[in-house]
């Protein structure tokens, strides 16, 4: 949660086993629902999204955003006419990370949400679609909205330019790296993108956020981390560390 001005925005949401929670810690910053003006979505997963329906129920007013690619996925997830191509692509995602050394029983239950979002999720229309670089204005405060591909496609992170800060999902961690790799894409994305080396797209995405040189990441998960140029040197490394070692079995 963040308050700037007047405006105050809400990024990422978890899922409804946490409502409780997450309006008791509201009420603790003597904050409502309706004092929120943005509800931005960083990217698809049920962890981020599954209070989606319960905010816009409380305060309609608030402004929902998702990145274009966010939105094709939640809306293709959502819909039961799809269960079968989801199933498939579940399937897929599945068979590929147990080759690449998860346990049949954790790629299972990975992938279990994805056929079962409908069931979870209900779809909610976005007030706006964003695009990489859009940015939103208030008083003397930018919110910049930075396309950053790799844990999910359509991921974005949210840069608030006065002081530098970064408001990172799930794309820079401060003790891992998130997975990448294991998105779900319907038809109409594969159609408009070529994701096949969604690593080199993740890495890339990490250049980006270190040319906007951020003070500080606040991150979906985990600590706040407070060298944001040093962890990204941390996270480029280890994958060239792990790129080179696979190359060499």
């Amino acid at each position: 949660m963040s308050r700037i001005c007047e405006n105050k925005y809400l990024y990422g949401l978890n899922i409804p086993d946490w409502k409780k929670t997450f309006f008791y810690e509201l009420q603790k910053l003597n904050l409502s629902i309706k004092d929120i003006d943005y509800l931005i979505i960083t990217h698809e997963h049920p962890d981020h999204i599954g209070l989606m329906k319960e905010i816009k129920h409380k305060n309609p007013n608030i402004q929902l955003l998702m990145h274009e690619i966010t939105h094709d996925v939640i809306k293709w997830m959502t819909d039961p006419k799809n269960d079968d191509e989801i199933k498939k692509s579940a399937d897929e995602l599945t068979a590929r990370t147990i080759k690449y050394g998860i346990t049949e029983k954790m790629a299972k239950t990975i992938f279990s949400f994805s056929t079962g979002m409908h069931r979870m999720i209900p779809y909610i229309k976005p007030d706006r679609i964003l695009n990489d670089n859009d940015e939103i204005t208030f008083d003397s405060t930018k919110l910049k909205f930075i396309w950053t591909p790799g844990h999910s496609l359509g991921h974005i992170c949210v840069f608030e330019e006065s002081n530098r800060h970064l408001f990172g999902g799930d794309h820079i961690l401060s003790r891992i790296t998130p997975n990448i790799g294991t998105s779900m894409m319907n038809p109409s994305i594969e159609k408009k993108y070529d994701f096949t080396n969604i690593l080199d797209y993740y890495l890339k995405s990490l250049d980006k956020i270190d040319e906007l040189n951020p003070k500080i990441i606040f991150p979906a998960h985990q600590e706040v981390i407070y060298d944001p140029h040093q962890r990204i040197l941390e996270m480029k490394k280890h994958h060239d560390t792990r790129l080179s070692e696979v190359s060499k079995m």
